[in-house]
């Protein structure tokens, strides 16, 4: 591609922008223009395009509107649009200057949480070892005792079977 082509294309690119840009407005067109401005300040502020919307609707959104009274709300709510972006990026501004400060914070309380459970979790791997073995030792303890109970349960069913078995014999 030449240079001289590529410049004529960019000629005729930009020539069909500014005619675009070129727009004659209607009454139709500020109408929907204000209701645009008046989405975007509802995706800010609800409330405020609430009410931006129903005096919209009430007074302003008729057919035989004067282009003078429409074109003066649509200076008002664009003013209005103005002063709440303004607002928004007041607070962003102060947001975002306190923001490396407040991730720092959260490091180190996240940092401290951590090695505390880290803490908690042996404490809690002791103790439940610790039980555990304890209640093997207490269960074998309780076997051996159960054991020793049934041994001396069997002789002493034999010693009686046998006494038993003496008597009857003599």
């Amino acid at each position: 591609m030449d240079i001289n082509s590529f410049l004529k294309e960019k000629a005729l690119k930009e020539d069909e922008k500014k005619k675009k840009g070129k727009k004659k407005f209607k009454k139709q067109s500020f109408q929907g223009r204000c209701l645009d401005v008046i989405d975007k300040i509802e995706v800010i502020d609800q409330e405020k395009g609430r009410t931006l919307r129903q005096m919209f609707n009430v007074t302003y959104n008729k057919v035989n509107i004067q282009k003078k009274r429409i074109l003066g709300f649509y200076g008002q709510i664009m003013d209005e649009y103005k002063s709440i972006k303004q607002k928004v990026e007041n607070v962003k501004e102060e947001v975002e200057g306190k923001a490396p400060e407040v991730v720092e914070k959260v490091v180190e309380q996240v940092s401290q949480s951590k090695k505390a459970v880290k803490k908690v979790a042996k404490k809690v791997v002791k103790k439940t070892t610790k039980k555990k073995t304890e209640k093997k030792v207490a269960k074998k303890v309780v076997k051996k005792t159960a054991k020793k109970k049934t041994v001396a349960k069997k002789t002493a069913k034999k010693k009686t079977v046998t006494k038993k078995t003496a008597k009857k014999k003599r």
